[in-house]
């Protein structure tokens, strides 16, 4: 598996293992960030080609990796504790798979990213 930091152009996806944050609404009107795992959810039949929620939770993730992905007893170690401390920070967990052309979630991703809602734990290309 290749490993890979931003998104590639030799691939028709990358898949992410995040941990997001929802953002702490306003004060005054109440209006807050998105969920962003929620709109991939319910957007990714309207998304280019390959952008969807693939895996959400712990448990799901790991064991997409361990099965399809070959992460060995220490991979998947290191995995774990990644998560678990994702998750108690009050964030959750989810591979999501973005595709090259899809701009538009890239720009949410990195703008989430700049605002420390978005965490990049793992990524591969596809």
């Amino acid at each position: 598996m290749k490993k890979r930091k931003g998104f590639v152009s030799n691939s028709s996806s990358t898949s992410f293992i995040i941990a997001v944050r929802k953002g702490k609404p306003c004060e005054h009107c109440g209006r807050g960030d998105i969920d962003f795992i929620e709109l991939i959810r319910s957007e990714q039949d309207n998304y280019c080609d390959n952008t969807k929620l693939c895996n959400e939770g712990i448990e799901d993730i790991l064991q997409e990796r361990i099965t399809y992905c070959g992460y060995n007893d220490e991979m998947t170690k290191n995995l774990k504790a990644k998560l678990e401390e994702a998750l108690s920070n009050g964030m959750k967990v989810a591979e999501i798979r973005v595709s090259y052309h899809d701009d538009t979630t890239k720009r949410l991703m990195e703008d989430l990213e700049a605002h420390e809602n978005l965490v990049i734990i793992e990524e591969d290309e596809r």
